[in-house]
């Protein structure tokens, strides 16, 4: 546990809510507060060190609880005395808010303005960065099942920012059950390559360096391990069509099955009683829908439901 990932606090502070929300890295967790804007900042720090205070418990009662108990002691010596924003009971342990002066944040006032008035705040003696409205991920999506040669598709939306803040980057393992990862491509469109059949296929959404980076700014979306493209009447169809003729005109027409009739009992027991069940998912078919109209190469193509 001494590995600890960055310690910092976020706050999420919009002048027409009546709440805030505060989140807290600190030990390698992490603690999340939802609290009224009004609230004094006194109070805040109390429920924030009982919250301190049962991670405390939690380390010293796991498997390392030997080496958290000499660290806690180590941190312990460190940490600065006065009473005035900060929290120092038998039930929770000290925690105070710092302006950038490293003066300490007076008690009396909303949380609210505590919060924008402070710079970091110190958990028992660990400073901890604090960050009002930085820019976050609210939501990283990839629209479809990974298959070779198929598209796909990834929705990112944020907090406090513009999508085009981040950079997707698309990634695959190394090798099949080998650690590491490597660059397959970017952007939100994604053809997947013949390489990547096997291996596991990732997103991730990075941060440009002109934004404040926070545990909040960056976000990873596993797809799943990427599967061959099945053979069949496709490739038939395809070949039907036969080369293009640059003095004609090609329309395509294609039924993709809408979601809510691939579940009915019409499709799945008279329509196509053949189809295995995850066949029918559309999360399988809209890669395999995007690659046979991409081959089918319509200049007018017409999708019915």
């Amino acid at each position: 546990w001494i590995l600890w990932r960055r310690m910092e606090a976020t706050v999420r502070l919009l002048e027409n809510e009546p709440n805030l929300t505060v989140q807290v890295q600190w030990r390698g967790t992490e603690l999340n507060l939802l609290r009224s804007r009004e609230e004094p900042v006194e109070r805040f720090l109390q429920r924030l060190g009982l919250s301190c205070s049962k991670q405390v418990s939690k380390l010293l009662s796991g498997p390392d609880k030997k080496k958290a108990k000499k660290e806690i002691q180590q941190m312990q010596k460190k940490t600065k005395g006065g009473a005035e924003a900060g929290v120092n009971t038998a039930s929770s342990v000290t925690v105070a808010l710092f302006d950038a002066n490293d003066e300490k944040v007076a008690v009396g006032m909303p949380v609210a303005e505590a919060l924008r008035r402070a710079s970091h705040m110190e958990i028992e003696g660990e400073r901890l960065p604090i960050s009002v409205n930085p820019p976050s991920v609210q939501k990283l999506e990839v629209f479809g099942q990974a298959i070779v040669g198929c598209p796909l598709s990834a929705l990112i939306r944020c907090e406090f920012c513009d999508a085009a803040s981040f950079k997707l980057k698309w990634l695959t393992q190394v090798a099949a059950g080998a650690a590491g990862s490597v660059q397959i491509g970017l952007g939100n469109i994604l053809w997947v390559p013949q390489a990547a059949k096997g291996r596991t296929l990732s997103l991730e959404a990075e941060p440009d360096p002109s934004i404040v980076v926070t545990s909040r700014s960056k976000a990873t979306q596993r797809v799943g391990v990427v599967e061959e493209v099945p053979p069949g009447w496709p490739d038939s169809r395809v070949k039907a069509f036969g080369p293009r003729d640059p003095s004609k005109i090609r329309v395509v027409s294609f039924n993709i099955l809408a979601v809510p009739y691939a579940r009915t009992q019409l499709a799945t027991q008279i329509m196509y009683p053949y189809c295995p069940s995850p066949v029918l998912d559309y999360a399988y078919r809209q890669p395999l829908i995007g690659r046979e109209v991409h081959r089918l190469d319509g200049d007018i193509v017409l999708l019915q439901e």
